[in-house]
Formats: C-alpha cells, structure tokens, sequence
C-alpha cells in the first residue's frame, strides 16, 4: 500500500522527555498513513560523533507501530532486542552538554533527532534540531 501511493516522507522529529530517568524517546508518527496504518520501527540508535552507543533492532520484521512509541534509554522495550553494546551490556550514560545522534526507523518512514542534555539539570528541555537532509 505505501509503495504504491508514495508515502515517503522527509524524517520526523523524535520527542524527548528528561523529567524521567532514564530519559525517555518518544516516537509517534504524523500524516499519512496513520491512522490507517501505522509504519513500523525496526531500528533504533543512538550514537556521538565517534561511536554508537545503543542500538535496538525490533524482533519482527514489520518493525513495532510507530504510534505513541517509548523508548528509555538502556531499556530494551519489549518487541526489540539489543544490538549494541554486545552482550545485553548496559551503554555508556548520556552526559551532559555532549551531542547525541539518535535515529529510528523502518522500510517506510525515519524518524531523528539531534540533541545536547542541558548543563543544568533544572531545565525542563534540552535543546534540539533537525539535521539538515
């Protein structure tokens, strides 16, 4: 179905909440086709400039419904399994005031985001951006 009628969209942003430890990773998929269907996740990553640090990879290959969609960092959600660190490992914390890279995504549509955790950790939100395509 999405083949045919061209659903390909640049990426979408994912969400981010840090009033929770660990922090979460919100995914939801906006436009079409959801609500009719929902694209799938099959990957998740997180990386620095230099090294993945957390990758997932969903156990089916449809990927998990990229609809309300929660990620917390070092918890392998149900429906994934960890790829990286190797042997179930815990990944390196996040730091504060270093650049992260995090994609997700399947055969259908991707999902990112870029961000640094404030210094401070009264802030409510870390800055973000959107990689340019």
């Amino acid at each position: 179905l999405c083949a045919s009628v061209g659903c390909q969209q640049p990426p979408q942003t994912i969400g981010m909440d840090i009033s929770v430890q660990p922090v979460r990773f919100l995914i939801h998929h906006q436009g079409w086709p959801a609500p009719l269907m929902w694209p799938g996740v099959a990957d998740f990553a997180i990386a620095t400039q230099d090294e993945v640090i957390w990758q997932i990879k969903a156990t089916s290959e449809r990927g998990v419904p990229a609809q309300h969609l929660a990620i917390d960092f070092g918890k392998t959600p149900d429906d994934f399994a960890q790829v990286l660190p190797e042997q179930n490992q815990s990944p390196a914390r996040l730091k504060p005031g270093k650049t992260y890279f995090v994609a997700a995504g399947g055969s259908q549509c991707t999902y990112r985001i870029v961000f640094s955790l404030p210094a401070d950790a009264h802030l409510p939100m870390p800055v973000t951006s959107q990689p340019a395509p």
